[in-house]
């Protein structure tokens, strides 16, 4: 059974000629232009749909799929979150990971596992980790370099900056 990974929501309608404008999850949105094939989710069930066209109309992307052809047939996509296979993932740089890859990682700080990923919190300046500590407290962690020294995806370990007293509760 091959995995599904989210990419993109269908946010609207677009135009009469049945495209769609979609919300990317994505930070490569030139992955579109490449696909044959999506899957939208229909009450937890993926079905494919076929990839007819693509525009880029300003910051938006627009996608046409086959035998849908007025903003009457892709009204029942609008709200509908659109997944790819794993094997359409990209290769990413070395510095950089998926969240699926990151959520769930042992967090180590001075060689010592002080948690693990439990989510992550995207925000527009940097996105923050959130990791249960050993002791069930959570904790919130940037995801940049003054703060990570590492991430190993093969074996799912984060590695934090032995900073002194940065990780510990301001509460005394």
């Amino acid at each position: 059974m091959s995995e599904f990974f989210l990419v993109a929501r269908i946010s609207s309608t677009a135009g009469k000629n049945g495209f769609v404008k979609i919300e990317l999850f994505t930070d490569y949105p030139e992955r579109f232009y490449k696909l044959k094939n999506i899957f939208v989710d229909f009450f937890n069930d993926k079905k494919e749909l076929k990839i007819q066209s693509v525009k880029k109309l300003k910051k938006s992307i627009l996608l046409k799929f086959e035998n849908f052809n007025s903003s009457q047939d892709v009204n029942i996509l609008v709200g509908k979150d659109l997944f790819i296979k794993e094997d359409e993932l990209l290769v990413l740089p070395d510095n950089q990971a998926y969240i699926h890859d990151i959520v769930g990682s042992t967090v180590l700080k001075n060689d010592i596992k002080i948690g693990v990923v439990t989510d992550i919190i995207i925000l527009k300046s940097n996105n923050v980790y959130v990791i249960k500590e050993n002791n069930d407290n959570e904790l919130l962690i940037p995801a940049i370099d003054d703060y990570v020294e590492k991430f190993d995806s093969r074996n799912k370990i984060l590695i934090l900056k032995p900073i002194e007293n940065i990780y510990d509760d301001d509460e005394s």
